[in-house]
């Protein structure tokens, strides 16, 4: 049984992936964020790699939105969402499987240098190609994911964070930032 902040950040997470605000997940939302991440890396419609790109994100989301979807009929409600995360959370191989797929896909997208290290702007950037563009907002990510001032996140990191995100029950985890303020 999820504790009620760990529901609440799973509501948060939902409202922060329905990319175009229509209450749920469908293959549009994963087209805009597509979109947006591949404007990130320099990339547009015609470019070299584009395609490819695009279909790589699209594939992982499609078995996102999928495994979600738990009555099949094409869209994720907010209560399949979390429905599917409490099962999946309750079988910790099965989410450090999801998580790191989850951040390896991040990070190659992102790690443009591909050092193993992104930039605090560059996780940033990412969260504002889901739709998390204010700077205050941003600013307080940055300042919760990186006590320390010292501007970058690692792989291993990002997984630290994210598995407070979705374990911990206690409200001033770091971790509860990594997906902008609750």
């Amino acid at each position: 049984m999820l504790s009620d902040l760990r529901v609440r950040k799973l509501k948060h997470l939902f409202n922060f992936v329905d990319t175009n605000n229509d209450g749920v997940l469908t293959v549009h939302d994963t087209e805009l964020v597509a979109d947006a991440i591949a404007a990130l890396r320099g990339l547009k419609p015609g470019d070299d790699g584009y395609d490819n790109f695009r279909a790589g994100f699209m594939y992982y989301w499609a078995d996102v939105r999928e495994a979600s979807d738990l009555n099949k009929d094409g869209v994720v409600t907010i209560d399949e969402w979390v429905t599917y995360h409490n099962e999946m959370l309750a079988d910790p191989e099965r989410y450090d499987a999801t998580a790191q797929t989850s951040a390896n896909l991040m990070f190659a997208l992102v790690d443009v240098d591909d050092d193993g290290v992104i930039t605090l702007d560059q996780y940033c950037g990412w969260l504002g190609a889901w739709g998390l563009t204010d700077p205050s907002a941003l600013a307080e990510v940055k300042r919760h994911l990186d006590p320390e001032g010292k501007g970058t996140l690692t792989l291993d990191e990002v997984l630290a964070y994210t598995r407070e995100y979705f374990y911990s029950d206690d409200p001033g985890s770091p971790g509860n930032w990594s997906m902008g303020p609750l």
